[in-house]
C-alpha cells in the first residue's frame, strides 16, 4: 500500500503540474471543463487539483468569467528564478537611473505576461512609479511592445491575437493590424516607445537586453513625463540605454563564466 500511495502521490503532482502547463497557451484563462478536456482527466479530478493549486496561490479565479489564471505565488516562483538576471541589472539600472535622473525599469516575460523585476528611481521621484510584480500592457508600454517583437513569431501572433486591447489613453492602440505593424516597425529599429499610451502626459522609451547568445530575454526602459521624454528628443537618450543594455549581457555572461 506505501507504494501504491507513494505512485498516487506522484501522479498527483504530476497532473497538477500538468495544469499549470496549461496556462502558458494563450489565451491564459481556462475553465474547469477546458482543462479537462485538454488533459483527458475527469472534471472531479481536476476541480480538486485546480482548487488546491488557488488554495496555494498558484492559481486564481477571474470574478468576471469564473475561468482561472497564474496566481501570484507563481510569479513569486517565477521571480525567484531571475537571481541571475536581477543581481547584474540592479548596479546598472542605479547609474542609469542616476546619470538621467529619470526612472528606469526591468522587464521581462513570465507565462506570458510582461512582468516587472527591477527598477530604479531618482531620490525625489517626480511621478508615480511602477512596483516590481506588476504586469505590463503588452499594447501600449515600451517594455510590453519590446517582449513582443522579440518573442517567437507564433507566439506573438497568438499574444496580439488574443490579448485585449483597452483603450487607456486617446493614443492607446486598440487596433490589431495597426499593433502588428508597431511590433513589426519595433522589431526593426531596435527600440520601443509608448507615446503616452498607457498614462497621459508620461512617456517610455525600451530596448531589447539580450543575453550573450542572441536571444533577448528583458526590456530596459526609461519613464518621463512628456516635457522632459517626448517624441522630439528620445532619440538623445537611446545611446545611454543601449550601453547599460549591454553592461547587463556583459555582466550576465561574465557570471555564468
Amino acid at each position: 500500500m506505501e507504494n501504491g500511495t507513494k505512485e498516487s502521490r506522484v501522479r498527483s503532482v504530476a497532473r497538477a503540474l500538468a495544469i499549470l502547463k496549461c496556462f502558458i497557451k494563450p489565451p491564459h484563462q481556462y475553465g474547469i471543463t477546458e482543462l479537462s478536456g485538454m488533459l483527458k482527466l475527469s472534471k472531479g479530478t481536476v476541480h480538486l487539483l485546480v482548487k488546491t493549486l488557488e488554495d496555494e496561490g498558484f492559481l486564481e479565479q477571474v470574478e468576471e468569467t469564473r475561468k482561472y489564471r497564474v496566481g501570484p505565488t507563481a510569479y513569486e516562483l517565477g521571480a525567484a528564478a531571475l537571481g541571475e538576471l536581477r543581481i547584474p541589472s540592479r548596479i546598472h539600472l542605479q547609474h542609469l537611473s542616476y546619470e538621467l535622473s529619470m526612472p528606469c525599469y526591468l522587464a521581462i516575460n513570465i507565462g506570458n505576461k510582461a512582468v516587472l523585476i527591477e527598477k530604479a528611481e531618482p531620490v525625489n521621484p517626480f511621478m508615480v512609479v511602477m512596483q516590481i510584480g506588476a504586469v505590463l500592457p503588452y499594447h501600449t508600454t515600451s517594455m510590453g511592445k519590446i517582449l513582443l517583437a522579440y518573442t517567437s513569431a507564433e507566439n506573438r501572433d497568438q499574444l496580439i491575437n488574443h490579448t485585449d486591447l483597452p483603450a487607456l489613453t486617446p493614443n492607446t492602440i486598440t487596433s490589431r493590424e495597426l499593433l502588428k505593424k508597431e511590433i513589426e516597425e519595433v522589431e526593426k529599429q531596435g527600440y520601443a516607445l509608448d507615446r503616452e499610451e498607457t498614462l497621459p502626459g508620461v512617456f517610455c522609451l525600451a530596448v531589447p537586453v539580450w543575453d550573450g547568445t542572441g536571444r533577448v530575454i528583458a526590456a530596459l526602459s526609461l519613464v518621463a513625463p512628456s516635457t522632459a521624454l517626448n517624441k522630439d528628443n528620445y532619440w538623445q537618450y537611446l545611446p545611454a540605454l543601449k550601453k547599460y543594455s549591454s553592461l547587463i549581457t556583459k555582466d550576465m555572461t561574465f557570471m555564468k563564466n
